[in-house]
């Protein structure tokens, strides 16, 4: 995100903090899609994303006090994003509606299914990357683990993903 953008938002929170509530509508306005569109792709059930998402946001306006300015609001959002979605229950249904990269519906399937195996903090870990393009040092604070946990964390969710897609892609050219 532009930098431009994050002291923008940065703004936006010390407005909130100070009690304006429209800043708060212009955060929730600005990060709302994005907040759901992770929810969807780490929990593969719509109405969980909606729901995560939801408890996200009264996060940050009961937490609004915790915002330090020197930091940058995205990351704050991201680690209560995680936090969320650590503390949640996990449920098997999946309903994504669509990879980005997937092209077609069998593909989106085996990304489903690959996800669905991912350890929460792969799974998160490798949206954060993947999906936000946070650098390892982003997802570090986010996940409050150290990068080198983080790269290992992400180095092992892509090697799973690989082998996942290597056993499709040999059982579609065989075929």
């Amino acid at each position: 995100m532009p930098r431009n953008n994050i002291d923008k938002h940065n703004k936006l929170m010390l407005r909130f903090q100070s009690g304006d509530e429209t800043a708060y509508r212009s955060l929730l306005g600005s990060y709302k899609n994005r907040v759901y569109g992770l929810m969807q792709r780490y929990f593969q059930n719509q109405s969980l994303a909606e729901q995560a998402t939801r408890d996200v946001f009264l996060r940050v306006y009961a937490a609004k006090d915790s915002f330090q300015p020197e930091s940058s609001f995205s990351l704050w959002l991201f680690t209560i994003v995680n936090q969320v979605c650590r503390n949640y229950p996990q449920d098997d249904t999946i309903e994504i509606k669509s990879m980005k990269k997937a092209q077609g519906r069998e593909e989106q399937q085996i990304l489903r299914q690959a996800l669905s195996r991912f350890s929460r903090e792969e799974r998160i870990a490798f949206l954060l990357d993947h999906c936000e393009k946070l650098t390892i040092p982003e997802i570090s604070d986010v996940l409050n683990k150290n990068p080198l946990a983080v790269e290992t964390v992400l180095c092992r969710a892509r090697a799973n993903l690989r082998i996942k897609l290597a056993a499709y892609l040999e059982t579609t050219v065989n075929s």
